[in-house]
């Protein structure tokens, strides 16, 4: 069962371990994350369709930003499952090749209150993992530069 911990503050606390995926500086970490009364600027939600995904923000997009197809970018690619440990990314077009192949990204389309962006991608399919990045700014001018990993298990 998760266990939730919080400090006698009403503060998050969140314990880690760093390992293959991770970047952090130290092997370990048991950080507090404090409310600063800032604004959270990042992805808040993420649906697959059978056309695209549709990525939801925290704040509003500037619209002329968000709609071009440039900003956005990705690569979707599986794993080989063996006996062993790890596996190099492998190719979802060609399974016998290893690497990743590029997301056609074909549109994107911002919602009326400027939050949700669905982007168009040609032959999307069940992958292990799915990268979207993108370099994007809110309309008020902050820059929203981040990567978003997920995992397609079936097309609804």
């Amino acid at each position: 069962m998760p266990h939730r911990l919080s400090h006698r503050d009403g503060q998050l606390c969140v314990a880690g371990l760093r390992g293959w995926q991770s970047n952090a500086g130290q092997e370990t970490g048991f950080d507090r994350v404090r409310f600063t009364g800032k604004p959270v600027v990042s992805v808040s939600g993420l649906k697959v369709a059978r056309n695209g995904v549709t990525l939801t923000f925290t704040p509003p997009l500037d619209t002329s930003i968000a709609e071009d197809t440039g900003n956005w970018s990705g690569s979707p690619w599986n794993y080989k499952r063996t006996g062993h440990y790890g596996s190099p990314k492998v190719s979802v077009s060609d399974p016998a090749r290893n690497g990743t192949d590029p997301l056609d990204i074909t549109a994107a389309m911002l919602s009326a209150d400027g939050r949700t962006v669905t982007l168009s991608i040609a032959d999307v399919k069940p992958v292990m993992q799915q990268l979207l990045a993108f370099k994007l700014k809110t309309a008020d001018g902050a820059a929203v530069n981040q990567q978003v990993l997920h995992t397609i298990n079936a097309l609804p």
